[in-house]
């Protein structure tokens, strides 16, 4: 054999020694736990309330929560649109600032922008 093929000969036959290892170490960590929780009443039932207070707020929270509508939708869209305008408004602005056009006295040349929809 070569050295390449020794070593993965050696390392296939180390990991077919370590196969349920890691199911021992779970049963130990929660076995120990376990043992933690059952000798201290006390840390068992702060675990027990604590699980049962998130629990109980979980579900108020779904009990009291209205599913979406389809106006609720339309607001949303709304609202993304307005958003939409302000940051093109914003763009625009932004590149009249960046490339400002030649002063022209006569005729001055402002972007066009229209603020009253973006409320």
């Amino acid at each position: 054999m070569t050295v390449i093929g020794n070593g993965i000969h050696t390392s296939r036959s180390l990991l077919r020694n370590q196969h349920g290892q890691s199911a021992v170490e779970y049963l130990i960590v929660v076995g120990a736990l376990v043992s933690a929780l059952i000798a201290t009443p006390s840390a068992f039932n702060t675990v027990r309330d604590m699980m049962q207070n998130k629990y109980r707020s979980y579900s108020f929270g779904i009990a009291i929560s209205d599913p979406p509508t389809s106006e609720f939708d339309e607001k949303v869209k709304q609202d993304a649109n307005a958003v939409k305008e302000a940051i093109d408004a914003l763009h625009k602005l932004e590149k009249f600032v960046e490339q400002p056009p030649h002063p022209d006295f006569e005729k001055p040349d402002w972007p066009d922008f229209n603020f009253s929809n973006m409320l």
